[in-house]
């Protein structure tokens, strides 16, 4: 079960970072992904909250074999690279979010 607030800050990083491409991108998996969503926002992010959050921006998904529960996604490399070295400002804080 997703939690509302991770649903939110992953949506706001998706938002800010996450742009599609036409193919899926084998590179990165939701559970690479939402680490890098969560070093951004300086909050735990759980997985089935970010690809939550993915399929509520419209991403398609690709499960990585039929048994696993992480997915890959049609996101642009170039566009997490951004994200490395960005965080959220504490300005941004979620009200009553504690940073972790």
């Amino acid at each position: 079960m997703s939690n509302p607030v991770e649903v939110e800050l992953a949506i706001e990083w998706i938002k800010l970072f996450a742009k599609p491409r036409k193919t899926i991108n084998k590179r990165y998996s939701s559970y690479g992904l939402k680490h890098i969503a969560e070093r951004w926002a300086n909050h735990y992010i759980s997985n089935t909250s970010f690809i939550e959050a993915m399929n509520s921006c419209g991403f398609k998904k690709q499960r990585l074999s039929p048994n696993s529960i992480n997915f890959y996604f049609n996101i642009r490399t170039l566009n997490i690279n951004e994200t490395r070295t960005s965080s959220r400002s504490s300005s941004q804080q979620l009200s009553g979010d504690a940073p972790q």
